[in-house]
């Protein structure tokens, strides 16, 4: 599945609405989760998770409404979420996305892009936000940047677990 090339108005509503739960400047949250498997001997290890089962990944971009905007399903389960999201469509995509171009806004006298948000896994870009480290004499700004930013990064986890929860008897271990 795949929302792109994404218009003017999608980017706005997004926006509009990550903005609402406390986080501006947001497309997306992205995340992967596993699907098990049960693989041919042969490339049984190709398959085998850093959780100790067999995987495929499922990688998603979602929307502030828990609306799918990107999914991947077919990495190997040993593949982590930054390496499938640099070696994706998505990622070109977003860095050609024209309606992406002229959203740019400047909060605090800083100019920020429109932003993806992963978890600590990804690597940091103009398109890609990732969270403050721990860190114990962090300040009061970024604690409260932290604390948004984990709680709209949330909503990729909830929709997943939806998704899942929904389709779980869909997903029958399938053999690769």
């Amino acid at each position: 599945m795949n929302a792109f090339p994404l218009t003017s108005d999608k980017v706005n509503e997004c926006i509009r609405g990550f903005e609402v739960l406390g986080f501006p400047q947001c497309l997306g949250a992205m995340d992967g989760s596993h699907i098990e498997i049960k693989p041919e001997s042969q490339n049984a290890v190709d398959y085998y998770n850093y959780k100790g089962w067999y995987s495929i990944v499922l990688f998603a971009l979602v929307d502030y409404r828990y609306r799918f905007l990107y999914i991947n399903v077919g990495y190997p389960g040993r593949v982590n979420d930054s390496f499938i999201f640099e070696n994706s469509s998505l990622k070109s995509q977003l860095e050609n996305c024209i309606a992406l171009e002229d959203k740019s806004r400047v909060i605090n006298g800083v100019k920020i892009t429109v932003l993806i948000l992963g978890d600590s896994a990804f690597r940091f870009s103009t398109k890609v936000m990732k969270p403050y480290p721990y860190d114990e004499n962090a300040s009061i700004g970024q604690k409260t940047f932290k604390f948004q930013y984990q709680m709209t990064a949330e909503q990729i986890r909830r929709c997943l677990a939806t998704f899942f929860s929904k389709f779980s008897k869909f997903l029958v271990s399938p053999n690769i």
